[in-house]
């Protein structure tokens, strides 16, 4: 199909554009691309385009970096609708600090599958360039505005977990405030304050926060199709009700939490299928890495 077989010439030229250093301005006309490569198809090709491209840069379950026992890490989207805007995504961009993040942007189809690959290329590039998620944000908010004549936005989560320390450093563009727990405590909402998403507004500073997570933490991060998927009666199923589950038992695995919070959310809204995405991204610090041969080993 044409349309994928474009894609590899899109990441390509994503990637020159990127080849130089923060605040330069990059064209990603996400319309144009949109233009060239979808008008001449139907719109049922579009869709079916649009998945394949989903399918390619996101697999719905995945456990990654199965050989470093310092963290384990889960993530999965729930495949209800192939064409939605979310996604996660990790790297190891040293053996000494793990990028993650988790995003959601706007709309469906073609053009949202579009700018999700040009986002997820654009984040895992300057991750590989910076170590601060902020000015990472602040950049990639630079590089998207100028040219989102469609008035496309995401919303992001960045991260960014010091092995060694357990240090984590993060910055936020308009997303749901991931979960933190302490070993053996309740999950919370974390310390921060949302900033605006990305490619909303021109120049924006995005603030970073910090955390520090010990042997035992986990983080769950998540989009707001949790939140508001509905009951029969047109309620949400809200913030509260998803902290409630989560810390109902935390001698569950991260992937059985995972199942657990997927299957509360069917019973909730009465249905076996959920009529939008969930997309969470679950991480749990085990050990501090002290250098690149050894870690200390603590039990969890």
């Amino acid at each position: 199909m044409k349309f994928v077989t474009e894609l590899d010439l899109v990441i390509s030229d994503i990637s020159a554009r990127c080849s130089k250093k923060s605040y330069t301005i990059h064209p990603l006309n996400i319309e144009e691309y949109a233009n060239n490569y979808a008008t001449p198809m139907k719109k049922t090709e579009q869709r079916r385009s649009a998945a394949s491209i989903q399918a390619e840069i996101l697999p719905y379950l995945f456990q990654t970096f199965p050989q470093r026992n310092e963290f384990h890490l889960f993530g999965s989207r729930y495949p209800t609708d192939e064409n939605g805007g979310d996604f996660y995504d990790s790297y190891l961009l040293d053996e000494e600090h793990l990028g993650f993040v988790i995003a959601e942007v706007s709309g469906k189809g073609v053009s949202t599958a579009l700018f999700k690959v040009i986002l997820k290329s654009l984040i895992k590039t300057q991750a590989y360039k910076c170590t601060s998620p902020s000015e990472i944000l602040t950049t990639i908010n630079y590089q998207l505005y100028e040219t989102n004549r469609m008035g496309m936005f995401a919303t992001a989560f960045l991260g960014i977990l010091d092995l060694r320390t357990g240090a984590l450093s993060y910055a936020n563009a308009g997303h749901m405030l991931p979960l933190h727990s302490e070993r053996g405590k309740n999950h919370q909402e974390i310390n921060s304050r949302p900033g605006f998403v990305l490619a909303g507004i021109k120049g924006i500073q995005y603030k970073e926060f910090q955390l520090t997570m010990k042997p035992g933490d986990r983080l769950l991060l998540f989009t707001d199709r949790i939140t508001e998927a509905k009951n029969s009666s047109k309620i949400p199923y809200g913030y509260n009700r998803l902290l409630t589950v989560v810390n109902e038992d935390d001698a569950r695995s991260l992937v059985e939490l995972y199942d657990y919070i997927l299957e509360d959310v069917k019973k909730y809204t009465q249905t076996t299928e959920i009529n939008e995405n969930i997309t969470m991204l679950f991480i749990e610090f085990r050990k501090y890495r002290i250098n690149q041969n050894s870690s200390i080993i603590i039990d969890t």
